[in-house]
């Protein structure tokens, strides 16, 4: 951050300055029982500022299903209408990796002050049941303020 000799630096400013953890949502438990999409961990009253861009960060996650054809997909949705559901808008899908789930990073940019609820999803594509595991520091979704967006400065190519 750059303030010119004897400009004021205020809360705001030096809240950008620093990226920070919005908050952080973790599931050290298991979960079994998965035959379609499920929530795994939601994170709410998630108080999001306008002008800037969050990363919402989600740890990978391990499936162990009953059959060798399933395809395990993650996802985060959110929600500004309450607490993120299965069906709320989709910001970041995962690619599938079985047994793994790769990490997933979404970025959303916020154009108006609002209360967010994200949530980590797991799909679950066959015949199979899937358990996932939570190993080591469990699954984790995380919400990272970055900073003022500055807006696409980016270049179609």
């Amino acid at each position: 951050m750059v303030v010119a000799a004897g400009a004021p630096i205020l809360a705001s400013d030096v809240r950008r300055a620093l990226n920070r953890a919005t908050g952080r949502g973790n599931r050290t438990t298991s979960k079994t029982g998965i035959t379609t999409t499920s929530g795994i961990v939601r994170l709410d009253s998630q108080d999001l500022q306008a002008d800037s861009v969050y990363l919402i960060l989600a740890s990978g996650m391990r499936g162990d299903s009953s059959t060798n054809t399933d395809i395990n997909i993650p996802s985060i949705r959110y929600s500004t209408a309450g607490a993120a559901t299965t069906s709320s808008t989709l910001l970041v899908k995962g690619e599938f990796a079985d047994p793994y789930t790769g990490i997933l990073l979404g970025v959303l940019p916020v154009a108006t002050a609002a209360t967010y609820s994200f949530l980590l999803c797991h799909e679950r594509f066959g015949a199979g049941t899937v358990q996932l595991l939570a190993e080591g520091n469990g699954i984790n979704l995380i919400c990272i303020d970055l900073a003022l967006d500055p807006g696409d400065t980016g270049v179609d190519i």
